[in-house]
């Protein structure tokens, strides 16, 4: 058990459900006597500063940083405790803890962590960690990189997710993939570079997992490890829509290894370089480019210490 657990809750998370959560989050913490201090999040991107700062307060307690909230909150908090980290800080890092209390709750799925919140609160106070691969990703207007903790898709599945984001319903992911392969323009003609490997694509999704799942349904990378420092790549190519169609069924079911069109392969760093056409990004669900043309994609192993009993 840590000394001290700090909270960062998204109180949009769940549709705006995670309020409800904080008399259970009382009860709890006060039964085991536990210290812990809620911090609410205010805006996109708070979860990353609050997450920074209290490394840096907190780097030298023995204590937790916890997202409660979604994929998006675990991203921010993730980004947060990275970008403290890479700046030139030799002291260890607070562990990350996981609440998952969000819709699709991808991370915690691929990670082991209970979905029902009194296990997850039952799993933060062992003294039990893993150490977590990070992703991190770079390319058009995220020049500068971005870290995941999940997922990230090029193409289709990114496309998928800036739709799934308009939708409300729990079930919108499926939605918006299905509208998507109505509407999916033709796929961008790509070099896809990973251990002084090339493949040639025009590949309708590229997906690197450091977990297992998205949208709360699609089995991206059904034998995805976040400790084996290595990214899980799927890539399936375009074809008419009932072939799509087909393809999306097999990824709900995590059977698409099987498929003719789809490749798969696991790698430390790749690199796609789109000749025709242009990439949509997404890391953890959330958009960071649109018309991408090259695209570096690393796994970083053991990078954060995370709280799973």
């Amino acid at each position: 058990m840590k000394d001290h657990y700090h909270l960062i809750l998204n109180p949009a998370a769940g549709k705006g459900r995670a309020l409800n959560k904080l008399s259970t989050l009382a009860d709890f913490f006060k039964e085991k006597g536990v210290t812990y201090t809620v911090h609410k999040t205010e805006k996109p991107g708070h979860a990353a500063q609050l997450a920074a700062s209290l490394a840096e307060k907190e780097h030298h307690q023995e204590c937790a940083i916890v997202a409660a909230g979604g994929d998006g909150t675990c991203n921010e908090v993730v980004n947060g405790l990275m970008t403290f980290k890479n700046i030139g800080n030799d002291s260890p890092l607070p562990a990350f803890g996981v609440l998952p209390i969000g819709r699709g709750n991808d991370f915690a799925f691929g990670a082991g962590i209970p979905l029902n919140l009194k296990d997850s609160l039952e799993n933060l106070i062992q003294d039990k960690t893993i150490l977590l691969d990070i992703g991190w990703v770079r390319g058009g207007e995220a020049s500068e990189g971005r870290y995941f903790a999940n997922g990230v898709g090029l193409g289709f599945d990114a496309i998928v997710n800036a739709e799934a984001a308009k939708v409300k319903w729990f079930q919108g992911y499926i939605y918006a993939a299905l509208k998507t392969i109505i509407t999916y323009p033709e796929a961008p003609e790509v070099d896809l570079f990973y251990d002084d490997q090339m493949i040639q694509s025009q590949a309708a999704l590229i997906s690197f997992m450091n977990g297992k799942r998205l949208g709360g349904a699609f089995l991206m990378a059904p034998k995805g490890n976040m400790t084996d420092g290595l990214l899980d790549l799927h890539t399936t190519q375009q074809n008419t829509r009932r072939i799509m169609i087909s393809a999306l069924a097999d990824y709900y079911k995590g059977t698409q290894d099987i498929r003719e069109d789809t490749f798969t392969s696991l790698g430390r760093k790749f690199r796609v370089v789109a000749r025709k056409g242009a990439l949509v990004i997404h890391a953890d669900g959330e958009t960071l480019s649109t018309e991408a043309k090259d695209v570096d994609v690393h796994c970083l192993p053991g990078a954060l210490e995370l709280i799973k009993g």
